[in-house]
This record gives structure tokens, C-alpha cells and sequence, in this order.
């Protein structure tokens, strides 16, 4: 944790690659830079501090849980959209869950619909389908062993 330290740059974290929780928050931070090589962070809380323009870019896609209340890059039109868009894996934006992403049902629910509308693409295509493509085709025979 380095809350509330005045801390003005993310920087010299590249000697923890397989850093997975940060807290900068209550500093000084102006801009969010330094974390895109570290593809382990999981948890990143930015919180309270001086951010304006963010640079997506700069976050690595590992974030699960990102915190920038306080910023006022939060502000920015279409800024949550924005934010989950770029981070795939995230699951809590500012301590509200990300909801714009499929909940495990609703994955289920349209595959269900989708076995409904294409029954074909449902289970193992050659033979037993009986494409012509495949009939008449032999599994490779394996070599002989030499005398």
C-alpha cells in the first residue's frame, strides 16, 4: 500500500513483475503509466488522485478490479464503456460490478438458442453425419515392423 504519500509517478515497478495488488491511492498521480508490463496485476486501486486524460493502453489486461473514483477522468463521456471495452477480464469498475458483460447464464441461455437455430453444428461432423466428403475414408494404416 502507498496510500496517501504524495507519490506524483507509477514508477520502477518493472523489478515486480508478478505484482497482483496495488493501492496508490490519496496520492498525487496525474497520469497512469508504468503497468502495462505487469501481466499479473489483478487489483489496481488509482483512487483519489490527480488522473484526467486516461491512457488505456497503459493498463494491463489482467485487471479484474480497478478503482479511479476521485479522478476526474471518470467524468469523461462514455468512460465506463470505454474502460470495460479495453480491459476484457474486468469485473469491478469503481466498486460497481461490471454488468454490461454475460453473467455464466446468459452464455448458456444463447448457446441453447443458437443449438435451437443450427442443429448441424450440433455434435461430431464426419461420419456419423454421413457427409460425402468423409465416406470412404480409411484410418492411416500404421507401418509394419521390419523382419
Amino acid at each position: 500500500f502507498f496510500l496517501q504519500n504524495k507519490i506524483q509517478r507509477i514508477e520502477n515497478l518493472a523489478c515486480v513483475p508478478s505484482l497482483r495488488f496495488l493501492s496508490l491511492a490519496g496520492n498525487r498521480i496525474r497520469q497512469v503509466e508504468n503497468l502495462r508490463d505487469l501481466p499479473y496485476l489483478q487489483f489496481l486501486d488509482l483512487s483519489e488522485n490527480l488522473i484526467e486524460i486516461l491512457k488505456l493502453d497503459e493498463f494491463p489486461e489482467s485487471l479484474l478490479i480497478l478503482n479511479l473514483t476521485g479522478n476526474s477522468c471518470t467524468n469523461q463521456e462514455g468512460y465506463r464503456k470505454l474502460v470495460t471495452e479495453a480491459l476484457p477480464l474486468l469485473l469491478d469498475l469503481d466498486g460497481q460490478p461490471v454488468s454490461e458483460r454475460w453473467t455464466s447464464d446468459e452464455e448458456d441461455e444463447a448457446s441453447s438458442d443458437e443449438d435451437k437455430e443450427f442443429p448441424e453444428l450440433k455434435g461430431p461432423f464426419c461420419s456419423e453425419r454421413g457427409d460425402p466428403v468423409f465416406q470412404g475414408l480409411q484410418p492411416p494404416q500404421s507401418a509394419s515392423p521390419a523382419p
